[in-house]
């Protein structure tokens, strides 16, 4: 989406009805880029184990089946978003 490349100051300005949405985005690629870099560290690599939930979205796609590849800060951020607007069932 054009807007999400804009600054965050100037989307704001663009689509002011959507700025809680980019203060949600901002927050989620933060708390994405720290779970990504502390699964870099492969002393950080939990496996669950014995019924253990992860704890966050971020732990379920990092210690997931899923390539490494799709073990980005992205692919993170868009999962978290899209499970905070995902219709309620």
């Amino acid at each position: 989406m054009f807007v999400e490349s804009l600054p965050l100051a100037i989307a704001k300005k663009m689509s002011p009805l959507l700025g809680p949405f980019f203060d949600l985005k901002s927050a989620v690629d933060e708390k994405s880029k720290a779970a990504w870099h502390e699964y870099q560290n492969p002393s950080n690599r939990k496996v669950s184990s014995g019924g253990t939930r992860p704890r966050s979205v971020f732990e379920g796609v990092l210690q997931s089946d899923l390539p490494e590849s799709e073990k980005e800060i992205v692919r993170l951020a868009d999962e978290a978003v899209g499970l905070r607007y995902a219709p309620r069932l």
